[in-house]
């Protein structure tokens, strides 16, 4: 089989909405693999939750990142 290959990279900013996080981790997987939100930048929001009905992700941001 094929060898699964992850880089982890920094990621100067992402920005969701009108709201930008700097410095945040990201794992580059292989191609078509599935994309991922990872848990270095949700402990960094007051909350979060997973509609699964909407197929939607519903984020609140602290004061600052």
């Amino acid at each position: 089989g094929r060898k699964l290959v992850q880089r982890t990279i920094r990621l100067r900013s992402v920005r969701i909405g009108n709201r930008t996080m700097d410095n945040v981790l990201a794992v580059v997987g292989a191609p078509h693999s599935q994309a991922l939100l990872g848990q270095s930048l949700l402990r960094r929001l007051n909350w979060w939750k997973i509609d699964n009905v909407r197929n939607a992700i519903e984020l609140e941001f602290t004061g600052s990142f």
